[in-house]
């Protein structure tokens, strides 16, 4: 009998009884959903640190000295950790001294895409738009190709050097965490963004040339943009089978990560010019319906830029485009054509509207950067043993919370690759002035 292994046949009945059969245990319910109670307070929380932190903001610009040391999104970081770790303090000592603490945490795992979701579709949309509606445009289109060389040609720079030297240290293992070259330029083009609110805050101060402060704001404008769109196309390709390639080849794959940069971005601006004329030419027909100004025009025209502004952002992001990108070019279009078909009591309370939205977001977003750095502190602390490392493209991988060495080499790393950008984009650009 080749085919059948002749032990099969041969092996005695076992003298013991087989094992009982244990029936399987009943599946365990799923913890229930929290009450409106536990909601309530959850919400209150989160109103209270708010308005805390807005009450907080105004009373640092009225105070010079305080201004000099720490800015406002400085400020907000520092009481959404504090917050964080007086509910982590009371989470400790009893659960029912406060129901809510230690529930205040950004972890994926334990909140899925929700931080996320908040954070993206939530809070970075009213802030993009406010930056584009309440923009120069004649100073911006004035400058457009310096700030566009400042804020693609630069920001490029930034990313390829920050990249490049990141990988390149942690190849020659003077940081903790082993990095591939596709996961630097992540780290990269995360890093590469700028926030001028504290640049600009200093130029007001010294009163600097208007230029400048021109030149900066719209170059912060289009960094944001471009960085989110360069941070997504080179996370998704981390993602890829691309990805477990030899870094020869994702190094010879970075020119098509910069050729989907680049339809990216004519697909987002497109996009947002497009739904822009389009309100404008709703807004434009409105107008001539009713002639005169009536009170339900003014709470249409308002929905209708709201409604369009958030269409820009939603289906760019549908159509595999950035939404940030396009939400920006829309608000530049909308403050030009649409604005100026609005009633006057529509245009301020535009004005007005979206300036509130983007301080509560930027807020907000501050508020949140302190509590997640507390949360990352408390759950190395709470590690008994170092997490696991696992093997991804032949690299292992580790799960550092804090590495030190990057964050000792990462500024030095940042501040070179800030002087290349703007160093050689300035040189390029003063080629072009009498």
């Amino acid at each position: 009998f080749p085919f059948f292994p002749l032990r099969s046949f041969m092996t005695p009945p076992p003298l013991y009884p087989p094992p009982p059969i244990v029936p399987p245990s009943p599946p365990s319910h799923p913890p229930s959903p929290p009450g409106p109670e536990a909601t309530a307070l959850d919400i209150s929380l989160i109103v209270a640190v708010l308005l805390a932190a807005l009450l907080l903001q105004q009373a640092l610009k009225s105070t010079r000295i305080a201004s000099q040391v720490v800015t406002g999104s400085g400020l907000c970081m520092l009481l959404g950790a504090g917050v964080n770790l007086l509910l982590f303090f009371f989470s400790q000592q009893s659960a029912d001294l406060l129901p809510v603490a230690g529930q205040l945490s950004l972890d994926t795992e334990a909140s899925g895409s929700l931080a996320h979701d908040v954070i993206y579709f939530g809070l970075l949309p009213p802030i993009i738009f406010e930056a584009g509606f309440h923009m120069r445009k004649r100073t911006f289109f004035a400058n457009f190709f310096t700030i566009a060389g400042y804020a693609v040609g630069g920001t490029l720079i930034a990313l390829l050097t920050t990249g490049s030297l990141v990988y390149l240290l942690s190849s020659a293992s003077a940081t903790s965490t082993r990095f591939t070259l596709a996961q630097a330029m992540v780290f990269g083009s995360l890093i590469s963004s700028t926030d001028p609110v504290a640049t600009l805050g200093i130029l007001k101060h010294v009163r600097a040339a208007p230029l400048l402060h021109d030149l900066i704001f719209g170059e912060s404008a289009l960094n944001d943009a471009l960085s989110i769109v360069l941070f997504n196309v080179f996370f998704a390709y981390t993602k890829s089978p691309l990805a477990d390639q030899s870094d020869a080849g994702v190094a010879r794959a970075i020119g098509w990560v910069l050729t989907d940069v680049l339809r990216a971005l004519a697909g987002s601006v497109s996009l947002g010019l497009a739904l822009a004329l389009a309100c404008a030419y709703l807004t434009r027909r409105l107008k001539a319906l009713h002639g005169t100004p009536r009170a339900a025009s003014h709470a249409l025209e308002l929905a209708l830029l709201l409604g369009f502004a958030l269409l820009a952002f939603t289906f760019s992001e549908r159509c595999g485009v950035s939404g940030v990108m396009a939400l920006f070019f829309c608000a530049v279009a909308m403050r030009h054509y649409t604005y100026y078909n609005l009633s006057k009591v529509a245009q301020h309370s535009a004005s007005v509207l979206f300036t509130t939205l983007s301080e509560v977001s930027e807020a907000s977003l501050a508020v949140l950067l302190g509590v997640a750095a507390v949360d990352y502190v408390v759950k190395g602390l709470q590690a008994d043993d170092a997490p696991p490392a696992h093997t991804h493209g032949g690299i292992i991988q580790t799960f550092s919370i804090w590495d030190l060495p990057l964050l000792a080499l990462g500024v030095p790393i940042l501040l070179l690759a800030r002087a290349l950008n703007v160093f050689s984009i300035s040189a390029l650009a003063n080629l072009g002035r009498p």
